[in-house]
This record gives C-alpha cells, structure tokens and sequence, in this order.
C-alpha cells in the first residue's frame, strides 16, 4: 500500500514517469507552447500557463505505450500502467474535462476522447487482453468502464449536444 501512495507522489509531483524498458509516452497540449524533458528517465510536462491542463503518466512494465493530447483549458488527464505491452490513448478538446486510465496485467487496450464541456470519463482495467473504448461529444457526460479478467470488451458512446 506504501508503494501505490509513494507512486501516486511522485506522479503528481513530476507530471510523467515511465519505469522499465521499451515504454512510450506522448503529452501534447494545445492551448500555449509546452514542452516535455527527460530528466534521469523521469518525464515532467510543463503545464500551459494559467490554462491549467494537466497531463500525468505512470508506467511501469515494458513495452507500455501512452499518448496524451489536450485543446482547450482545465482539462486534467492521468494514465497509470502497471504491466506489459498496454496501449493507452486520450484525447480532450474543450474545457473543465476530466479522464483516467489505469491498466493492471498484459497487453490491454483503452481509449477516451472528450469533445466538449465538463465530462467525466474513467477506466479500470485489471487482467490481460481487454479492450475499453468511450467517446463523449458534447457537454456534462459522465461514463466509466471497469473491467476484471481476461479479453473483455467495452465501449460506451455518449453524444449530449
């Protein structure tokens, strides 16, 4: 339990961690000129002046890919990865989004894109092969998809104009 404490600390504190061999992080944000550095294998990512997007990424495996891209303003995105070969992607245009991922075991797949205001979108997945995907257009959506086992597959689409 010390170590899940000690874990979500230091991704708060440097933004973008990866542990192990062969990850991939992508943080992008749109709003103002950002940028990301590697400092002795931690990744931080420098946070839009006064927009306050946010962006925080912790891997730990190998062969972890993580893309995360924002347009907009207080938006806040995190991905966790805790295994093998897991590919996670988010994508927010708009304002006061929220979305998480976080990925336990081998080779999962989630996605998340937020077009709009005000939505809540988050993702738990514990085993190996499954497979989650939400869409929200529109403003004040909320979803969550959680999933234990193995070769699972969700997907939810919400459209609120």
């Amino acid at each position: 339990m010390k170590k899940n404490y000690l874990l979500i600390l230091l991704v708060l504190l440097f933004g973008l961690i990866s542990l192990g061999n062969g990850q991939m992080v992508l943080a992008e944000s749109f709003v103002r000129e950002e940028f990301t550095e590697q400092i002795e294998g931690f990744f931080t990512e420098e946070s839009a002046e006064n927009e306050e997007n946010k962006i925080y990424t912790y891997q730990d495996g190998e062969g972890n890919i993580s893309n995360q891209s924002q347009a907009g303003a207080d938006n806040k995105a995190f991905i966790f990865q805790e295994g093998n070969n897991n590919t996670a992607t988010q994508k927010q245009e708009g304002s006061n989004n929220w979305s998480g991922i976080e990925q336990h075991g081998n080779s999962n797949f989630a996605y998340v894109d937020q077009i709009g205001n005000n939505n809540w979108a988050g993702i738990s997945q514990h085993g190996n092969g499954n497979s989650a995907d939400i869409q929200q257009v529109g403003s004040d959506n909320w979803s969550g998809i959680y999933q234990r086992g193995n070769n699972n597959q969700a997907t939810i689409i919400q459209n609120n104009y």
